[in-house]
């Protein structure tokens, strides 16, 4: 298996080669590029297509959704996560809706960082936990698309509880906990949890 490559845009030194030094101990992971501002970051990805970008969201030129936005245009194929201090929920949300797959707070342990990679290299997507309560937050400020039963699911999905705890938690069986997850994904047309809260957003059930 080929490693992963990653670049990663931060303008703080120290940040940046700490997550580099992180990411290098692992032999999944080939750290090939790095730079500290959004108009650097362009020139050396479009040279390099790295597999995955890590952005800090709060560049020197730019927001690190803006940057997003432009590298999809130009290398749609790159998997981009945003790695940042701070949950405001406007970057949150401007960031999934230019088409972002991951979203880590730069205090989750190190473990969640690999975790984040492999995951969004793998094709699926990754919101740190409380991203994720938030954005979920928002969808129940709307008249749902789903049911009672299926937001209750679906904010215990948001929550990180598995299907068996689920099922405890509401006093049903653990099949019919995986049919209103079916449900859920179904109606949003997705295939997995943070491609339904992105969806949400796009059809305006979450607002900004």
């Amino acid at each position: 298996m080929k490693p992963i490559k990653v670049f990663i845009v931060e303008d703080h030194e120290v940040v940046r080669l700490g997550v580099k030094s992180i990411l290098e101990m692992e032999e999944e992971i080939d750290v090939v590029g790095e730079a500290s501002s959004g108009g650097e970051a362009v020139e050396k990805i479009k040279m390099i297509s790295p597999n995955i970008l890590i952005l800090d969201m709060r560049l020197p030129d730019m927001k690190g959704y803006e940057l997003a936005e432009q590298v999809k245009k130009f290398q749609s194929e790159t998997k981009i996560i945003i790695m940042t201090g701070f949950e405001d929920e406007q970057e949150i949300f401007s960031s999934l809706k230019v088409g972002v797959e991951g979203y880590i707070l730069k205090d989750s342990p190190a473990s969640d960082l690999i975790r984040a990679i492999k995951e969004v290299y793998s094709g699926k997507n990754f919101l740190a936990p409380s991203i994720a309560k938030r954005v979920v937050g928002k969808v129940f400020e709307e008249e749902p698309l789903l049911s009672e039963r299926e937001l209750e699911v679906l904010r215990f999905l948001s929550e990180g509880l598995k299907v068996k705890e689920i099922a405890s938690e509401l006093f049903i069986s653990e099949r019919t906990v995986k049919s209103h997850i079916t449900s859920i994904f179904r109606k949003m047309g997705v295939s997995n949890r943070t491609q339904a809260l992105r969806e949400a957003m796009k059809r305006g059930y979450i607002k900004i």
